[in-house]
């Protein structure tokens, strides 16, 4: 009620992953210590075909020193990328999720969630074997959207920088 109030639209979705559908037999034994089940709610934020992009951005994240339309623009400009984020400064290895864009694209959301039901999860090796997963989230949106766009379509994802976009105060 309170974003509502402040003039917010509020539109509340649910998981486009059913737990039933999960197939990795140490994601479905875990995942609610890890990230949960609503975690992958994420994904349906790349359904809102109305907007040139989506940013997803955490209460706790701070943009330092720029104007979000320069990142914006350059953004929309690249027509490679799908999604833009910076790297966790306490997991190198890891997607940092307290800023995130997307290009508007129902068939983006599709194909992570068929990644996160159909990629092999391995609790040494993590997914596909990739060495992706030994982090907080691992098993929720933060890792597949990782494996996904540092090992699968790396070409499909840009980098930025977390000093100037996703500054959480932390690392």
């Amino acid at each position: 009620k309170v974003l509502e109030n402040l003039g917010s639209y509020v539109n509340i979705q649910a998981s486009p992953i059913a737990p039933s559908d999960i197939t990795a037999p140490f994601v479905i034994d875990n995942i609610d210590t890890d990230a949960g089940h609503r975690d992958l709610t994420t994904l349906q934020a790349a359904k809102y075909v109305n907007h040139p992009i989506i940013a997803l951005m955490n209460f706790d994240t701070a943009v330092m020193g720029k104007p979000l339309d320069d990142i914006f623009d350059q953004f929309i400009a690249d027509e490679n990328s799908k999604v833009a984020f910076s790297m966790s400064p306490n997991t190198p290895s890891a997607a940092f999720m307290g800023f995130v864009l997307m290009k508007p694209d129902p068939s983006l959301a599709n194909t992570l969630a068929d990644a996160y039901i159909n990629t092999p999860y391995d609790a040494i090796n993590g997914w596909d074997n990739s060495g992706m997963g030994h982090f907080p989230g691992a098993l929720g949106m933060q890792g597949i959207f990782t494996h996904y766009f540092v090992n699968v379509q790396p070409e499909t994802g840009m980098i930025l920088d977390r000093c100037i976009y996703a500054n959480d105060n932390e690392g």
